[in-house]
């Protein structure tokens, strides 16, 4: 497009106006702080922390249909 039209580019892949356009003026209007989440554990990681806190192991039991030769 920049050879057709005489676009000129847009800068680095990390620059400010790509961000810009893919994503920060979308989070900026959603209220968004990307931040935010990185703050505390996510909820799979208590999760995780409380499975190996109570000590459960496999059960290696099989679930659905099973297929005998």
């Amino acid at each position: 497009m920049q050879k057709k039209h005489g676009f000129t580019p847009l800068g680095a892949a990390d620059g400010t106006v790509k961000n810009a356009i893919f994503g920060e003026n979308v989070a900026r209007l959603y209220r968004y702080n990307r931040h935010a989440e990185l703050a505390g554990p996510s909820r799979l990681a208590e999760l995780k922390a409380e499975y190996e806190r109570r000590g459960m192991g496999r059960s290696n039991r099989r679930y659905g249909y099973i297929v005998t030769g």
